[in-house]
């Protein structure tokens, strides 16, 4: 587009929040007490960031690549989920796939005792695995909103199946959360009929009875600290989870404007937390929350430019459906996909 058909450049109108964001990065980076490994955070965020940003924004440029790239998506989506489902099935974790279908790591039920296999796909993450899965579902939602063809429609819903299966062989209980969330703001915001939601609600049902152990995983969600039953242990994930939360705001606390440098909370951990701990690990931990782990690393600054950037394309999604639902129905339900699967990801960010 830009070097063949002399087309101009596409500049998003949340770049310049982007940039923001990355002038922010670099001065905690200077600041921060290992300058060297903040600066190679920064070195990732610019290429995979910023760069491959501009790369996706000036090469999706019509209708067609954006609906050829729902179905790669979705395509890819299933494939993988279809690998884990197999996996599931044949109980061949010793085999990885080609590396498409690593664990994620094997230990005790919470509840049952029993020795459980979490399914990580490619990345070798459980978590993560199922919060880049649950993204596709709200673009399986917006194909069969855009109805291009019923061939479509039923091959999307088998996508999202295979998806939704995938997501549930995590055993994530954040990835639960944050697609039923994205289902409520779905109602809130009128996208789907009650029929629609009781149909969901019908294939969750089928989920958990296909993967029963996933429904045992969510039920530990009651044993949330200062909530679980009298009685009853809190669950020790959780309770490990939310002390990573904990040191990482209490580093904020500490290091309001630029944090401690991009990257660099996990050396913070084991300090910050011994001060608070539910469950404190002897290791270097992530923050488990998106939102506390940037303000950590690159301070109120640095957040107010990340959100800026996410509220301005979510604003721009938004008018984009509100503009063409008349006028061209189809690309304003793909522009509601785009912005729900967004919608999802801020929502798992929040374990």
């Amino acid at each position: 587009f830009l070097l063949i058909r002399r087309e101009p450049l596409v500049i998003p109108h949340a770049f310049p929040w982007v940039l923001g964001y990355l002038m922010a990065s670099l001065l905690s980076a200077m600041l921060s007490r290992d300058s060297s490994s903040a600066a190679e955070s920064v070195g990732i965020f610019v290429t995979e960031g910023l760069l491959l940003y501009l790369l996706v924004v000036n090469a999706v440029r019509t209708e067609r690549m954006v609906v050829a790239i729902v179905c790669v998506l979705l395509a890819v989506g299933a494939v993988l989920g279809a690998i884990s489902f197999h996996q599931e099935l044949t109980q061949n974790y010793g085999n990885e796939y080609l590396g498409f279908a690593q664990v994620g790591g094997v230990g005790e039920d919470v509840l049952t005792g029993e020795s459980e296999s979490r399914t990580a796909g490619p990345l070798g993450r459980a978590n993560r695995y199922a919060q880049v899965m649950v993204l596709l579902l709200p673009l399986v939602f917006a194909v069969v909103w855009a109805r291009y063809s019923r061939r479509s429609s039923l091959l999307a819903i088998g996508a999202g199946i295979l998806i939704a299966i995938a997501v549930a062989l995590t055993l994530s209980r954040g990835a639960a959360v944050g697609f039923g969330l994205v289902v409520a703001l779905m109602i809130a915001l009128r996208y789907v009929r009650w029929r629609t939601v009781a149909m969901t609600g019908i294939a969750v049902v089928l989920l958990f009875l296909a993967v029963p152990q996933y429904a045992t995983r969510l039920e530990t969600l009651e044993r949330l600290p200062g909530i679980a039953p009298e009685g009853v242990e809190a669950d020790g994930s959780i309770r490990s989870r939310l002390t990573e939360t904990i040191a990482a705001a209490l580093v904020v606390v500490d290091h309001p404007v630029l944090g401690v440098g991009p990257g660099q909370f996990p050396t913070y951990y084991t300090t910050y937390a011994e001060e608070f701990g539910l469950r404190v690990r002897s290791e270097d931990r992530e923050a488990h929350n998106l939102y506390f782990g940037i303000a950590s690393d690159v301070g109120i600054i640095g957040s107010f430019f990340f959100f800026a950037a996410i509220w301005v394309t979510i604003r721009d999604l938004a008018r984009t459906r509100a503009q063409l639902i008349a006028s061209h129905p189809r690309l304003a339900h793909l522009a509601a996909g785009f912005m729900l699967a967004i919608v999802a990801y801020l929502t798992t960010g929040l374990f």
